[in-house]
């Protein structure tokens, strides 16, 4: 038993095969060591923290920017499913160009300045213009590449079920282990499926379940996705209120926790990794990790500091926080220094209000 399910895999690690896919964030990614097979990741914030932003940087643009940079010296060839549930694919390529546009020529600009909203708050002249569609054919490549695909609109966890079944049964076969088990055996073992499910508070329901019983059955469902083909989940959760109760407050023990997940225990226990976005100043907590948290305010009122919290990881360390820089106009966020380095150091504090 033991050499027919792991032989291959400890072979690999040893060739350093298994490396997975960085997520470009490096402290993070030394402790949950970055998008592997057959992972759970369960992300959760606050509306506002920069859920759906992170996760796309972290789970998607920065993993196929690696894999650009990458793919005539790796094997490896990721695969996204993304079921946005709670946003169209036209305003997450918007949201995508200006994120794009920023990191190419850092200008920055948010969705309502490219689609001309009358809450726009900056200006597009002809040379921006010639730079947005360029950043937008980035993104008309990645999908000529054929390593995405975007599906629109709620769907019920039978659904999100079946279609990624689907995936796995095209593309692979069971062999028997033995009397008792079988094992997949990819038609490719290089592919590595990703799924974004964002988020799953939209999803539509089925059978009568109640907001908890459709919680249950989705993340039973990417449980049996994750054991049978080995792919990588992501499931976007909304975090109750609890994390800004009075009680909570007093102690400040606001820092995201198990219980915050919205709505349904099971999420937790099945997943590998549970992560946590958290905005420190939106609850008025001046000082967070030793941060001087006021001193992230931009000049145009933008708060630039959020914390991502390890709260359960199955295979390395959990209850870590790492203070994270946040532009809120394109959802970009960079890895903070300690904050004894702001503390030596106060022009900083200036630079990461600017996201300089």
């Amino acid at each position: 038993m033991f050499k027919e399910l792991l032989e291959e895999d400890i072979e690999k690690g040893i060739r350093g095969e298994s490396t997975g896919i960085p997520t470009g964030f490096k402290e993070l990614d030394s402790h949950t060591n970055g998008i592997q097979k057959s992972l759970y990741l369960l992300l959760g914030g606050n509306s506002g923290t920069g859920k759906t932003a992170f996760a796309d940087l972290a789970y998607v643009l920065n993993p196929y920017d690696w894999w650009l940079n990458n793919r005539d010296k790796t094997s490896i060839k990721p695969n996204w499913i993304y079921n946005s549930m709670e946003r169209n694919t036209k305003y997450k390529l918007a949201k995508w160009t200006c994120l794009r546009l920023f990191q190419q020529y850092k200008i920055i600009m948010d969705v309502p300045t490219m689609l001309g909203w009358s809450g726009k708050r900056y200006s597009i002249d002809e040379d921006i213009k010639k730079k947005v569609f360029e950043c937008g054919g980035y993104f008309d490549d990645m999908f000529k590449h054929k390593v995405i695909e975007i599906h629109d609109g709620a769907e019920n966890p039978t659904g999100i079920y079946n279609k990624l079944h689907k995936v796995g049964t095209d593309n692979g076969t069971f062999i028997e282990v033995n009397k008792f088990s079988k094992r997949y055996v990819p038609n490719d073992p290089n592919v590595v499926n990703i799924v974004i499910n964002d988020h799953v508070g939209k999803l539509s329901g089925e059978r009568g379940f109640t907001d908890k019983e459709l919680l249950d059955k989705h993340s039973q469902y990417m449980g049996i996705i994750r054991d049978k083909f080995g792919f990588f989940i992501v499931d976007i959760s909304q975090f109750n209120r609890s994390i800004g109760s009075v009680d909570r407050m007093k102690t400040k023990a606001v820092s995201p926790e198990p219980d915050d997940f919205k709505g349904s225990g099971d999420m937790y226990e099945n997943c590998d990794l549970a992560l946590g976005l958290f905005n420190p100043y939106k609850f008025k907590i001046n000082d967070f990790l030793d941060y001087d948290i006021p001193k992230f305010v931009a000049p145009n009122g933008e708060n630039r500091f959020r914390s991502v919290s390890i709260i359960k990881n199955s295979y390395g360390a959990d209850d870590l926080i790492i203070g994270l820089n946040f532009l809120g106009e394109n959802g970009n966020f960079r890895e903070l220094p300690g904050s004894d380095k702001f503390a030596t150091n106060p022009s900083w504090y200036k630079k990461a209000a600017n996201y300089e």
